[in-house]
């Protein structure tokens, strides 16, 4: 049985991850066999909204360090960690604090900087110096920075029904505008020989051939890719939650 702790895209609440979970636990079997344990067990979303009221006042070397106790909290067992997008950053960055190191390290579309560069840093410009424009602004004027529905619809879940996007706007939360302006050092080689690397190939907020650069530089054991937008958590649930079942079932 294995224990998922799983970090959401910076700007969203673990709310996005809901499809993901009732795919993974539901039972694959019409009636469920009783002698087929599930590969999963404990699931931990991290919620950073939550556990961090205004991210305006606190450090991201402060947030690394939530990541690790909850990754510890998981317990002595068989752990999986998941990140998406720029959380991914901050995931391989709390590593080298987690005892013992998870099993296994999955990132869909994930973005970690290099050389000690920003959260932000793996943007494509078009969406990295806005962002940098903007943050000096927002913190002068006392302003968050909320995402506009407008890029949520085209660039984040371009593909999907609007319909169904309209039920988890409200899960989009304010940009966490200091962690993205802060500089990290994220480690290569504690998570590379377990981590899987999970290229969107639909993806317009991280175009599909930076993805491929990150999971090289990354060192990734195993890349594939899954036909879906930045929201694959969202737009292709069963799919994502296949995803994982199979790096559980094989540590």
């Amino acid at each position: 049985m294995t224990n998922l702790l799983v970090l959401p895209e910076l700007g969203q609440g673990p709310d996005t991850w809901g499809p993901v979970w009732g795919h993974l636990t539901a039972p694959r079997q019409h009636p469920p066999s009783l002698s087929l344990a599930a590969p999963v067990d404990k699931v931990t979303t991290i919620d950073f909204y939550s556990a961090f009221s205004d991210d305006r006042k606190v450090r991201l070397s402060d947030v690394i360090d939530y990541v690790a106790e909850k990754g510890h909290e998981l317990g002595a067992g068989p752990k999986v960690a998941v990140g998406h997008g720029l959380s991914a950053s901050i995931l391989l960055a709390s590593l080298p604090k987690w005892d013992p190191l998870p099993e296994r390290v999955v990132l869909f579309a994930g973005a970690a900087p290099r050389l000690r560069g920003t959260v932000r840093s793996p943007l494509p410009k078009g969406i990295r110096y806005p962002l940098r424009l903007l943050s000096p602004l927002h913190r002068l004027l006392g302003r968050r920075l909320t995402i506009p529905q407008r890029l949520i619809y085209r660039t984040m879940c371009n593909g999907m029904d609007t319909m169904e996007v309209v039920h988890y706007v409200a899960s989009f939360r304010p940009l966490p505008l200091r962690w993205l302006g802060s500089r990290l050092t994220v480690p290569q080689s504690i998570a590379a020989e377990g981590l899987t690397y999970v290229v969107l190939e639909r993806d317009r907020l991280l175009p599909p051939s930076l993805q491929r650069e990150q999971a090289r530089h990354l060192g990734a054991r195993e890349v594939t890719s899954l036909d879906s937008c930045h929201q694959a958590m969202l737009q292709k649930p069963a799919e994502v939650a296949e995803i994982i079942r199979q790096v559980a079932l094989d540590p």
